[in-house]
């Protein structure tokens, strides 16, 4: 197979799914140059987009110069919406599922409807793009490549203490970080929860904090460092209430870290 063989199988593939196929469209996250040339031509030519918020979207596809048609999705009303939507699907239209901001389906709505799309054997294509999860974990010196994604973060500390002591030996053993979104509404209060469970493992590991937040936008902001350190941060008029974030927990053993590649030390420097 020659190497232009090989570069027109995915554009032929879709051709042949073009039509009743459900694509799930990542959009930008905060900075609107993110947008692929494959979501807007995608989002251009599907007979219907199904939106989280479509007051949202709308500006969103306004921007681009889109016209095509929305209606809401969300949990709550899948119910009422399902039969329309698998309905023209098996009419032999495509549909696009897009969330307020990123790659739909994680820790949005949009997991009912892909279980009801396998059962109905209809073809589920993603259209990639931005992501926080992996911004942020792309950004933070963690101690390995595993991550667990939880969504955002529970309200209650001592849910997130009992993930943690149920799977503590894997975690520590394979050096697994843990991501999770969480509101500026709630962050403080989570870091100050982090405090007192770093107390807790202080004797062999040293918890460190990735703090992502307003990913790609203006006053996007990354830091590294203890907890304290962040509830204690102030420079550049930074504000832990402002902004939504995604955060990446990670266990540093003390001393020197061996990772897949090479012994690296962890320090406390933050990147802003």
């Amino acid at each position: 197979m020659t190497q232009s063989e090989t570069d027109t199988l995915p554009s032929q593939m879709e051709q042949q799914l073009s039509k009743g196929v459900m694509y799930i469209v990542a959009t930008p996250i905060g900075n609107l140059q993110d947008m692929t040339l494959r979501a807007k031509d995608t989002l251009s030519n599907v007979h219907t987009i199904i939106a989280e918020n479509p007051q949202v979207t709308r500006k969103l596809l306004t921007h681009f110069g889109i016209s095509t048609p929305i209606i809401p999705y969300r949990e709550d009303n899948h119910d009422r919406v399902i039969g329309n939507i698998i309905t023209t699907l098996k009419d032999g239209h495509s549909i696009a599922l897009v969330s307020d901001a990123g790659t739909p389906v994680i820790s949005d709505p949009g997991i009912k409807l892909l279980r009801e799309c396998y059962a109905q054997n209809i073809p589920v294509i993603p259209i990639p793009g931005a992501s926080a999860v992996t911004s942020a974990v792309s950004v933070f010196p963690v101690p390995s490549p595993k991550f667990v994604f939880l969504g955002f973060f529970p309200r209650q500390f001592s849910e997130f203490k009992k993930w943690f002591e149920q799977s503590q030996d894997f975690i520590l053993k394979e050096k697994v970080s843990y991501v999770a979104f969480e509101s500026p509404h709630r962050i403080r209060k989570t870091l100050e929860g982090f405090v007192e469970f770093a107390k807790d493992l202080s004797e062999k590991y040293t918890l460190r904090i990735g703090l992502a937040s307003e990913i790609s936008k203006l006053h996007e902001t990354f830091l590294w460092s203890a907890p304290d350190a962040l509830l204690s941060y102030r420079e550049n008029g930074f504000s832990l209430e402002k902004g939504e974030y995604t955060i990446v927990v990670s266990f540093v053993k003390n001393g020197k870290q061996q990772d897949d590649n090479s012994e690296t030390e962890y320090d406390e420097d933050s990147r802003d």
